[in-house]
Order: structure tokens, then sequence, then C-alpha cells
């Protein structure tokens, strides 16, 4: 069965896609405007084993369409996330903060409850988030807050499971992607598209080797390799009610 890519026509998206054609998969790519998800094969080369769907995750019905056309697949990665430019909490008004939430956080969530329950035993669904759930963004406080509720929102999908069947990961990137968008300008110990990528298929051939639910993947260490970690125990406790 493929590995459906939801997202891919974004950067980190068109990595994990890329990577997991090189490591032999079929690929389902989605995403909502059929013109990226077109340049997206173009830049690949037009491979037999890439399927091109739109479609987004928008809402819980967009997400129950899409599985549908998509059919059977074996993993998936959820790519998606909302827009990036500065933007002041002062200025944002209920409906333009919950259209942003609803981007960054809900389409995760309608992808997890439409698709991990249509996975086989031996798959699993990684949701890809960004590291500012760690911190305060300047001039993006609210991507901050939606990716602080995205992780808790991963941890919490894993509490109410029975077991880790089919698996359930986020991963989150904690630097500056390296895109074409940079050029030159960008910093050599910043992670590379690629490199997200060859990490998520390496996750989805054997889920087992992360253990644990959240991973993270961060700027170059003294290795000159990124640096990749699960979360620490003690920052996923669980408390009663």
């Amino acid at each position: 069965m493929p590995v459906m890519v939801i997202g891919a026509s974004g950067e980190v998206g068109e990595g994990v896609v890329a990577a997991l054609l090189t490591a032999g998969r079929e690929v389902v790519a989605a995403a909502r405007d059929k013109a990226g998800l077109e340049s997206l094969a173009g830049r690949l080369g037009h491979p037999s084993r890439l399927r091109l769907l739109a479609g987004s995750v928008a809402d819980d019905g967009a997400a129950q369409r899409l599985a549908v056309e998509a059919g059977a697949v074996s993993h998936v990665v959820v790519a998606v996330n909302g827009q990036r430019k500065p933007l002041r909490l002062k200025a944002l008004d209920t409906p333009a903060m919950a259209a942003l939430l609803a981007a960054d956080l809900l389409s995760h969530h309608a992808a997890v409850r439409c698709f991990l329950p249509r996975l086989p035993r031996h798959g699993c669904l990684v949701g890809i988030g960004g590291g500012s759930a760690d911190f305060i963004l300047d001039g993006g406080v609210p991507m901050s807050m939606a990716q602080a509720a995205l992780r808790q929102m991963y941890r919490g999908f894993a509490h109410e499971r029975e077991g880790d069947v089919p698996a359930l990961r986020e991963l989150i990137v904690a630097s500056v992607v390296a895109g074409r968008r940079h050029g030159e300008d960008a910093d050599p110990d910043w992670v590379t598209a690629g490199e997200i990528g060859g990490l998520v298929a390496d996750m989805l051939k054997d889920p087992a080797r992360y253990p644990g639910t959240i991973w993270r993947i961060a700027r170059r260490g003294a290795d000159g390799r990124p640096v990749v970690a699960p979360e620490a125990a003690a920052a996923a406790r669980t408390l009663p009610l």
C-alpha cells in the first residue's frame, strides 16, 4: 500500500515525498492546490510511483472525502500548517484567531481522527509540527500558541489510546528549514527538507525504533548532523482532572 503525505506541495511535504520515493515507496501526495501538486510532480520528474490528489483536512468532512478518494494506505504523514507572516495578538479579532488555530491545529485533529483508525496495525501516522511550541515567537505568538496546543493534542491522543497500534508520532521541527526561498542565505546549521523527509521515512519504516509520541529534529550538533531526540519523559506527565 502507498504512503499518504498530506500537505505534500509545501517545502517540508516535498522533502517527505522525495525521501519516500527514494526509499522505493509508492506515494499519494495530497494538497489543496492542484497546480501546486503538478509543480511538485514536475520538480520530482513525474515518477510513476507518485499519485496526486487534491483535497484537504480542513474539517472532518473534508478529511473523510480525502480518505475515501485516497483508498487504502499504509502510513500517513500530515505536513500542513497555516500562514506564516508577522501577526500581533492585539490585531487579531476572534474570527481571525479561530482561522489561524484551525489551520495549524484543527487540520491535524481532523486528520488523526479520520486516518488513524483506517491504518493497518503496522501503520504509522506522523504529524509534523514546529519548534515555536517551546518559545514566544516575536511577531508570531499565534503560531507559538497553535504549535504548543498541537503538541498537547498528539500527547492527548496517545494518552487516550490503548497501546500504540497503529503508531502515532509528532515530529517537531525545531529549526528553520533551509529551502528554496533562502538560497545562499541559508544558515549551514539549519536542517533541510530532505533531512526531515529522510527521518520521517525511517520512522515509518520502523516506528518501534522511535518510542514515545513526541520527537524533535533540531539544528546541527557538533557532528554536523541534525540533532534528533525524543521528548523527555518528564515533559509529558499525566495528572488527574
